[in-house]
């Protein structure tokens, strides 16, 4: 490796680090955020039309809040996993210009875990909005 590429995976590696910081330190608060709300939200419907014997179907609402719990740990996975690819990113670039079949083998793994976050933060953002969705539909029909 040529000392230019070696310097660039050494500045690579710094940046990974903080990345493993700053994946360990936070969470997606936005969907966390809107999710717990929504999970709230549910509970507290619930709550009411348990108290005030109304027609409303509780069973939408439950399903609701198992999409916004399931958003919820979808996201922290993705932390996780996102955790995981920094820190083979981080690996990778400590082998520039020594062992190349180290440097590869991290490499695959920085991708491979790159790639299951990038699923698991659409799983999350999908299940934040379904449940969104289908709350806002609740409560425009029964409210």
């Amino acid at each position: 490796m040529k000392k230019k590429e070696v310097k660039e995976y050494q500045r690579r590696k710094q940046m990974s680090w903080s990345n493993i910081f700053y994946s360990n330190q936070r969470l997606d608060l936005l969907v966390i955020a809107i999710s717990g709300a929504g999970i709230y939200a549910c509970l507290e419907v619930l709550k009411f039309i348990a108290e005030e014997k109304t027609e409303a179907p509780t069973a939408l609402l439950k399903i609701v809040g198992a999409v916004m719990i399931f958003a919820i740990i979808s996201n922290f996975i993705s932390q996780i996993l996102g955790l995981k690819a920094n820190n083979y990113d981080y690996l990778m670039s400590d082998q520039a210009g020594k062992d190349n079949c180290k440097f590869n083998e991290y490499d695959k793994k920085a991708d491979q875990f790159t790639k299951y976050v990038g699923v698991m933060n659409w799983l999350s953002y999908i299940s934040m909005f379904s449940g969104l969705i289908v709350l806002i539909t609740f409560f425009a029909i029964y409210f």
